[in-house]
């Protein structure tokens, strides 16, 4: 079967406490082949994104997003069974957003 090419969440308000954003289905493989993270603000801030419940062992990326700039990324998370995608950021609730892009097949 073709992959299928979806939107997976955004744009998105980076919250500092971490949300799901994402949650895979099962018996789907879903691939983030697109991520990016605009910060408005006129102070840099960290997003971090992780695969699961946030904590340090199941982060997948972290970043620091300079003030006034968009940063954008072809990262290859790979997705399986019922995972979740957390996203937060370290400091200025809700003012970064985000948005990601994949594509999806069946397992």
């Amino acid at each position: 079967m073709a992959d299928k090419y979806v939107e997976l969440f955004g744009p998105t308000p980076v919250d500092t406490t971490a949300e799901t954003v994402f949650t895979n289905t099962s018996g789907i493989v879903t691939v983030v082949d697109f991520f990016s993270v605009a910060n408005p603000s006129v102070s840099a801030i960290v997003v971090r994104v992780s695969i699961g419940s946030d904590d340090a062992g199941t982060r997948v990326f972290e970043h620091t997003c300079p003030a006034g700039e968009t940063s954008f990324f072809y990262p290859r998370w790979v997705l399986t069974s019922t995972d979740v995608l957390q996203l937060s950021a370290t400091s200025a609730d809700d003012t970064a957003i985000a948005y990601a892009s994949g594509r999806q097949r069946v397992a």
